[in-house]
């Protein structure tokens, strides 16, 4: 163990992507995710829960490596634990005696998936002054509304456009926006399934580790945009065993290089985001938030919709570049800045 841990303090990024992909990848085949069948009951079961864990690798493992570089790391990573993921995950084991339905019919649950989200937008927030985390310094800057507010309306935004370009184009998407009742009907759903994405659908469990962990460490090495491509290779490759089980927008194989052409730009965006808000995590967990949350929520159903989403973010990637000059080098204060929670642990 003491060998292991050295190595892992010598390539704590090698060790961060290996024990990522290794975690998640096993956890996920145990569950049988990889398979197509669900259980009898619809419930979501042991499964879900152990499943959830995988989805948490990268977060998990950011966490413990951080530790093992300085052990002094284990202290704010005790109320990182306490105030996040005890809760998260005691919810998240009362879900598993319901079905995804009935989740978004319990009000008591959803009453507390939204408190759960809102506790975690605060922790990660600049206004958290109580319970310091590793990824709330002291020393960082206030996060300027108007990207708070991009940060939750802009994927939404930009699937509906697209939705809207390709409205006349396709006849089997019949309505831009799904009907769901009544507007408090609809207000309901909104904020349940943000705050359940929040939790569950991936950013929690993932931004902490690939913009809180892995970016930083890449951004001290390289430029933004070769950050950005090396961390948008993994970041999509770690789906790949679901991708090529359940597909993304195609089965199989081909649903691995849609997934790369996908995120590959959305990561530009991200580092974008990142370092203009000087090294946010909750700008990232709200970003991709927004990303799972607006296809939930507009339901793009065809390939015109899909493929003119992919073009747009690509425009505003290649807009990210050239606006950030993410072909140069952060400087100093800014790598500073955006580093501040590494550098302490290293």
């Amino acid at each position: 163990m003491k060998r292991i841990s050295e190595l892992v303090k010598q390539h704590p990024l090698k060790a961060f992507f290996l024990i990522t992909f290794s975690m998640s990848w096993f956890l996920w085949y145990l569950v049988g995710r990889y398979s197509l069948t669900t259980t009898e009951s619809g419930m979501l079961g042991f499964q879900f829960l152990v499943s959830l864990i995988g989805d948490f690798s990268p977060a998990f493992t950011g966490l413990i490596i951080l530790s093992l570089v300085d052990p002094i790391a284990s202290a704010r990573n005790r109320y990182t634990i306490l105030m996040i993921f005890v809760p998260v995950f005691v919810l998240a084991a009362i879900m598993s005696l319901f079905t995804e339905d009935d989740i978004l019919r319990n009000t008591p649950l959803v009453i507390a998936a939204v408190g759960a989200a809102a506790l975690v937008v605060y922790v990660f927030s600049t206004n958290n002054r109580r319970f310091k985390t590793i990824f709330s310094p002291e020393s960082r800057g206030h996060t300027s509304t108007i990207w708070l507010v991009l940060s939750v309306l802009l994927f939404p935004v930009l699937i509906l456009v697209a939705k809207i370009l390709t409205y006349h184009l396709e006849g089997n998407e019949a309505f831009i926006i799904p009907q769901r009742g009544t507007w408090d009907e609809i207000g309901r759903y909104v904020i349940a399934v943000f705050s359940i994405t929040l939790l569950y659908g991936g950013p929690l469990g993932e931004e902490i580790g690939w913009r809180g962990f892995a970016l930083p460490y890449l951004q001290k090495r390289h430029n933004p945009l070769w950050a950005s491509i090396i961390l948008g290779l993994f970041w999509a490759l770690w789906h790949a065993p679901l991708d090529i089980s359940h597909g993304f927008v195609m089965p199989g194989f081909e649903g691995v290089v849609y997934r790369l052409v996908f995120t590959i730009p959305i990561t530009l965006l991200f580092t974008f985001f990142y370092n203009r808000t000087k090294g946010s995590i909750l700008i990232a967990i709200l970003l991709h938030t927004s990303t799972n949350f607006g296809f939930e929520i507009f339901q793009i159903q065809t390939a015109s919709s899909f493929v003119v989403f992919c073009v747009i973010v690509l425009v505003l990637g290649c807009y990210a570049v050239f606006s950030g000059r993410m072909w140069q080098k952060l400087s100093a204060s800014s790598q500073e800045a955006c580093t501040e929670q590494v550098d302490r642990q290293v």
